[in-house]
């Protein structure tokens, strides 16, 4: 007698068990996906931090600054976020190419302020780096490779920037070609470096999240399947059915492992799944479990 459980299982059934049907859970991708009060909030402080830092070298400092542009640049990015709180609930979560938009005008915002003051020659310039590590944490690789190739051309136009450093009224900063080529190639290294880091550490955080709800998945899906036929492994008649151990489970689940062939195909199921849920689970939305009884 075979039973098999596919995606046909009505979601009143799970949800009346407080389960859950393959079309509702996702794996890797809805797990990446900014949160908008996460990036509200930074921007925020982005704010915070640039408006502390033109009012202080330029009244504190009193160093010659073109406070109207700056001024300019900062009440975009507040602009940008007032609308965003207003329009989409804090609890919204940003698509791929939504955060991309919102990261690039962040990188743009930030590269024209460091233009106007200075370029690389400016200390804050590192900060460019930001919006490409907030990227390749929480973004697909396609799109944050889009964000890191706008932050290199960016960085090299900084380079070029015809505007002084804001110094001492009476005094000219003037930083040598051989020392702007040095302070770009450390912030492209830095860029590269911790883009990689960060997207190394993104990605087994997302691996170990998928086999989690794969493993949760399974297991709650044999529930159903069992609550929902009146289906019960037979009793095995001597030790010859008694399972060997899985090398993927806890030892503790292996001592209380069915003593069955058809529960052999099952618990082998969940635990290939569980162990290779991002490649197994990452782009497949149909897969059936069957189970046969002797």
């Amino acid at each position: 007698m075979a039973y098999e459980l596919d995606e046909t299982m009505t979601a009143a059934s799970a949800a009346g068990r407080g389960r859950y049907t393959p079309s509702e859970t996702t794996f890797g991708r809805s797990d990446r996906n900014l949160r908008l009060r996460t990036l509200v909030r930074l921007r925020w402080l982005a704010v915070a931090g640039q408006t502390a830092t033109v009012i202080a070298v330029a009244l504190i400092l009193d160093f010659p600054l073109p406070l109207v542009q700056a001024g300019i640049l900062i009440a975009a990015l507040a602009a940008a976020n007032l609308m965003l709180s207003s329009w989409f609930p804090p609890t919204h979560r940003l698509g791929p190419r939504s955060a991309l938009a919102l990261l690039a005008f962040d990188l743009l915002q930030m590269a024209f302020l460091l233009f106007i003051t200075g370029g690389l020659a400016n200390p804050f310039a590192p900060l460019i780096c930001v919006p490409v590590i907030i990227s390749f944490a929480s973004q697909p690789l396609r799109h944050a490779i889009v964000l890191i190739s706008l932050a290199l051309v960016a960085t090299t136009v900084l380079a070029f920037s015809p505007y002084d450093v804001p110094w001492y009224p009476d005094q000219t900063l003037r930083i040598q070609p051989a020392i702007e080529l040095g302070i770009w190639c450390a912030i492209v290294s830095m860029m590269l470096f911790a883009a990689f880091y960060v997207y190394r550490v993104s990605h087994e955080a997302t691996l170990l999240s998928d086999a989690l709800a794969a493993t949760d998945w399974c297991w709650s899906a044999r529930s159903i399947f069992r609550s929902s036929t009146g289906w019960r492994p037979p009793q095995p008649m001597n030790s010859a059915h008694r399972l060997p151990p899985s090398p993927w489970l806890p030892r503790r689940w292996n001592a209380a492992l069915p003593m069955t062939s058809a529960t052999a195909k099952t618990c082998s199921f969940c635990a290939a799944r569980a162990s290779g849920a991002a490649i197994s689970f990452a782009g497949s939305h149909r897969f059936r479990w069957k189970a046969r009884s002797i």
